[in-house]
Parts: C-alpha cells; sequence; structure tokens
C-alpha cells in the first residue's frame, strides 16, 4: 500500500472509531480489537480489488462489522467486566451497612443512620460544632463512594478523571482502615479482648464495601487502559 492511501486508511478509521467511541459503551480495549479487525478487512477488501479506494474499502469492512450499539451488545453479552460484579456487591454491602450497628458498647448501640440523624438534629436545634464537623466527617468517608457512580467515557484523555476517582476511593478505603484498625489496637493494648472492642458489624460491613469498591476500581481502571500504549489514537 502506498503512503498516500495508508495516510488516508489512517484517517477513514480513527474517523470511524472515533465514531463509535461516542455511539457506544465500548472500552479502550475493545475499540482497540475492533479497530485490528477493520483494518484487516479493509486491507483484505483493497487486496481483491486493487481500485476500491481505502475509503470505501473501510466502509465494507465497517458494514461487515456492525453498528455501533450491535457492537457493543455483543461484546456484553461475550462477557461483562468483572469490575462491575464488585462494584454491585460493594455498594450492597454499603447500603446495608447503614442498617447495622457500627458501635456496640452492650447497651448502646449506633447505626450510621442514627448518628446522621442525632448529628442533624442536635445541629439544627443547638448549632452545635461537633456535629457539624461529624457530619462533615461522613461526608469525606462516602463522597468518593458516590463518585464511583460517575460515567467515565473510555476516551483515554479522560481517563486522568477515573484515575483520580480511583486514586480517591483508594485513600478513603485505606483512611477508614487505619481509623479501625487504630481503635481495636487501642482496645486490645487497654486490656479488652477482640470481641469487646465496641465496634459494631455495620462498621466491619462498611470498611469491606470500601474494599470491593475499591477493587472494582482498579479493574476499571486497567479495563479502560489501551492494551498497546503506542497505540495511535491511545495517547493523552
Amino acid at each position: 500500500m502506498s503512503e498516500s492511501r495508508a495516510g488516508d486508511m489512517d484517517r477513514v478509521v480513527s474517523a470511524w472509531r472515533t465514531q463509535v467511541s461516542r455511539t457506544s459503551s465500548l472500552s479502550v480495549r475493545e475499540l482497540d480489537e475492533l479497530e485490528d479487525h477493520l483494518r484487516a478487512r479493509a486491507i483484505l477488501e483493497m487486496e481483491f480489488d486493487v481500485a476500491l479506494t481505502p475509503q470505501r474499502a473501510v466502509g465494507l469492512a465497517a458494514e461487515e462489522l456492525g453498528e455501533a450499539r450491535t457492537l457493543a451488545h455483543e461484546f456484553a453479552h461475550a462477557g461483562k467486566p468483572r469490575w462491575r460484579r464488585l462494584m454491585v456487591a460493594g455498594w450492597g454491602l454499603w447500603a446495608v451497612a447503614w442498617a447495622l450497628p457500627v458501635s456496640d458498647f452492650g447497651s448502646r448501640t449506633l447505626t450510621l443512620a442514627e448518628i446522621v440523624r442525632g448529628d442533624l438534629a442536635s445541629l439544627a436545634s443547638r448549632g452545635s460544632l461537633t456535629s457539624l464537623l461529624g457530619l462533615l466527617a461522613l461526608a469525606l468517608m462516602n463522597v468518593p463512594m458516590v463518585l464511583t457512580l460517575c460515567r467515565f467515557p473510555n476516551a483515554l484523555p479522560r481517563i486522568r478523571r477515573l484515575r483520580m476517582a480511583t486514586w480517591l476511593v483508594t485513600a478513603n478505603a485505606l483512611g477508614v482502615l487505619v481509623i479501625g484498625g487504630g481503635f481495636v489496637v487501642r482496645w486490645l493494648s487497654a486490656g479488652a479482648t477482640l470481641s469487646e472492642v465496641p465496634l459494631g458489624s455495620g462498621w466491619w460491613l462498611y470498611t469491606a464495601s470500601l474494599a470491593c469498591v475499591t477493587a472494582a476500581m482498579w479493574m476499571r481502571l486497567g479495563d479502560a487502559r489501551p492494551l498497546r500504549q503506542g497505540h495511535p489514537h491511545t495517547r493523552a
């Protein structure tokens, strides 16, 4: 293939890739795979008919591949990303954790939902600074979870946003783990047994939910990265 025809091929394939990326939920890796198939088929068409232009050859190859929505549907049926199952599990654990006690002092147990309601009532009635700080702390602990629901298109320039969200969730999970671990160590060093540590099942379920979501985000970030770092369409 001449240099000019190769250049035409690159431009047409790039336009096809951009259009498919905008109209589907395909990941960068899936787009890489489809582009390889498209190029191979287009080159084959041009070998069969030397009069074909790159534009026409790519058009024929694209027709054989199908529409963007159909391609995305086929990829989804071929196997859903593993990170989604972990993400759903993490959010399920997180939701349940709000209804279970996070602190257990025998006769007095508190759930996260009860803590929030109590702080809101105290803030409304007395303008308590302690309650305000408690609510802010809870907000900071849960904002990263909300970020995991955001849709991050798989175009490489936007991977930075996904990477930032992943690190925020990771830092949040590590922070919660350190707080819980420090609390346990403090009570054990005071002579208490592990069963006497006043952290309820809600706290540990909450920690487990963050661990699941963090793992899911790292897997999601890995899926969003291109298979080939030098791919011409996956540079930032």
